[in-house]
């Protein structure tokens, strides 16, 4: 994980991220001690926030399907990918997947 290009983050089953990549300290603009143990939606610019975290808490309830959202970060857009960890039926975790779009056609988003 340490030399992808896309950036990875790893958050808890309450929503606290655990782990991150290079790539995803670069592309959100901190440091990789300022990212661990912050809510997963406090990580991303205060525009987005609300719609991470309601992506989050949907997982969590079982109501929310989507796995994908479209973010500007530092001036940059990134698709943020939400895959979740599961152990039988709970959400223990969630892998995010963060891909810079810089450079691509906004109608491909």
């Amino acid at each position: 994980l340490r030399h992808i290009r896309d950036g990875v983050l790893l958050a808890d089953g309450a929503g606290r991220v655990t782990e991150v990549n290079p790539a995803a300290t670069a592309l959100l603009g901190a440091t990789e001690r300022s990212l661990i143990g912050r809510p997963l939606h406090e990580v991303f610019e205060p525009a987005h926030r609300m719609a991470v975290r309601g992506l989050w808490e949907g997982l969590v309830r079982g109501t929310e399907s989507a796995d994908c959202l479209t973010v500007h970060q530092g001036g940059r857009p990134l698709r943020v990918r939400f895959s979740p960890v599961t152990f039988r039926t709970a959400l223990d975790g969630l892998v995010l997947i963060l891909t810079d779009l810089s450079g691509t056609d906004p109608l491909s988003w």
